[in-house]
């Protein structure tokens, strides 16, 4: 028996899995919560923790298993999420940054208003947006003493959490990040491959700060700090990592995660599209120095709303979407804007805030329930609406995972909307799969692209119901009306 471990450092979760090659299946899995820290608006987390706790499930998952029997591993990881270290010490500076954070959103705008936009997206791909990293590490720097201290005696690290777990696990001997992680920094040229030196210095960052690029498909080193040396080779940022295990090879493949956000990523192979709808031009991975682009879509909240209808009452618990959702017909008017942090894709309004209209004394928990369900398809409809505007093609069908493919009601609803297939992937985290594939990829075990196509299954297909047409439509326009009303706010 021959098996790959797959690190999937998530947002609200760090998930390790043991895959086994002759079944083709994840036969065990260990999971550990990630602690985030709240203050206001601001959200950051104990990097030491989120190390700690990697490790404690890696050691959980590897308990009485034939290491000679482990091929390699793979690292997935959340991605704009930011971590500060000392090179000497190798212990970090700080609490880690939330790609959640809008700690930057002042200076997101005093660098659109200074005209630096056009410049920043012509390089990256990305807009001006809290979201990403560069902001996070001026603010840094620029906030606290010890940050800067270190920066200005040359001690200073930063890298995505695929960095910093890495750096832990080889014992401070490998500094490296892949081009999907490093395309969502701000600081990397999509089109160069390189740290870009203009965007270095708007965003006062030393080239030696940074971690050395690798293609997605690289191995990067052993590990030291389990007491056994294990293969670590694969890298991909979480939303490409899905792409990855859905096998969207090739152009106009689309998939949606349906996590803490919902992020949907387009496959424009070799093909830089700028977008002229906000969504973002992305690298989905490179392999062995060749890269792969993608557009992509981000809404920031997604599972993340069944949560806060849990917290609040409206569900006794986040499980009972669907027992809820599906006890009325429709919403009943009701329309849920789900910004609470922020509108993403195609909006990117920092400021937002979410909000629930149409309120009547008809209004049942039921209706805000499935409000809250159509929010979700919804906003996945508008990104694919540009996606589609951006590349001048109809995507025919979206391959879906994430713990919200798991509501029969949202993929339903989804089909509804979009007047296509909705695939659900039998593996609801696509993400650790994909950090599998790409593991299996860069040691030699699959030997094409090919082989991991015969590998993805799925174990529904949702279609339009016909029945549904004019009602999906309607309920969309009314959604759009609603989003567009509150906008105008800010």
């Amino acid at each position: 028996m021959k098996y790959i471990i797959a690190i999937d450092c998530g947002t609200t979760s760090t998930r390790v899995v043991l895959y086994c090659l002759a079944t083709q299946k994840i036969v065990k899995s260990a999971s550990r919560p990630t602690s985030l820290i709240y203050e206001g608006s601001n959200i950051s987390f104990d990097a030491l923790e989120l190390y700690a706790k990697t490790l404690d499930a890696l050691r959980e998952v590897t308990l009485g298993l034939d290491l000679e029997s482990v091929v390699s591993v793979g690292v997935t990881n959340q991605r704009e999420s930011v971590v500060f270290f000392d090179a000497y010490t190798k212990k970090p500076l700080a609490n880690g940054i939330s790609w959640q954070c809008r700690r930057t959103s002042e200076m997101c705008d005093r660098l659109n208003a200074e005209g630096l936009a056009k410049t920043i997206t012509k390089k990256t791909g990305l807009v001006v947006d809290p979201y990403f990293s560069a902001t996070k590490i001026k603010w840094t720097i620029d906030n606290m003493p010890n940050v800067k201290a270190a920066k200005e005696q040359g001690r200073l690290r930063v890298g995505t959490v695929d960095t910093w777990l890495i750096y832990c696990l080889t014992g401070g001997k490998v500094f490296v990040t892949d081009y999907s992680n490093a395309s969502r920094t701000m600081l990397l040229n999509i089109k160069t491959l390189e740290w870009d030196a203009e965007l270095l210095e708007i965003f006062d960052v030393d080239k030696n700060m940074l971690p050395t690029l690798v293609s997605s498909n690289s191995f990067v080193g052993t590990t030291t700090d389990l007491g056994f040396p294990l293969k670590i080779a694969g890298i991909l940022g979480d939303q490409q990592a899905s792409l990855f295990g859905h096998a969207c090879f090739r152009a106009g493949q689309a998939k949606s995660t349906y996590g803490t956000g919902c992020f949907i990523l387009l496959n424009t192979e070799d093909k830089i599209v700028y977008s002229k709808t906000r969504m973002l031009t992305t690298i989905a991975y490179v392999l062995g120095g060749k890269p792969t682009y993608a557009l992509e879509g981000a809404v920031f909240n997604a599972t993340s709303i069944f949560d806060w209808l849990s917290s609040v009452g409206i569900l006794s618990k986040a499980e009972d979407i669907d027992k809820h959702a599906s006890q009325v017909e429709n919403s009943g008017g009701v329309v849920f804007v789900p910004s609470f942090t922020g509108m993403g894709a195609p909006y990117w309004l920092g400021q937002a805030k979410a909000e629930i209209v149409g309120i009547s004394r008809n209004t049942t928990r039921f209706h805000i329930t499935h409000a809250a369900v159509e929010s979700i398809a919804f906003s996945v409809k508008e990104i694919i609406m540009c996606m589609e505007r951006d590349t001048k093609q109809n995507i025919v069908q979206l391959k879906i995972d994430g713990g919200g493919s798991n509501s029969v009601v949202l993929s339903r609803a989804q089909a509804d909307i979009l007047n296509c297939p909705v695939l659900v992937s039998k593996e609801a985290d696509t993400t650790a799969l994909g950090a599998v594939y790409i593991s299996g990829l860069s040691s030699g075990v699959f030997k094409s692209l090919s082989d991991i196509e015969n590998l993805t299954k799925y174990k529904a297909t949702y279609v339009m119901r016909k029945d549904k047409i004019e009602s999906a439509k309607k309920s969309f326009e009314h959604y759009k009306n609603m989003v567009a009303k509150t906008l105008k706010k800010y």
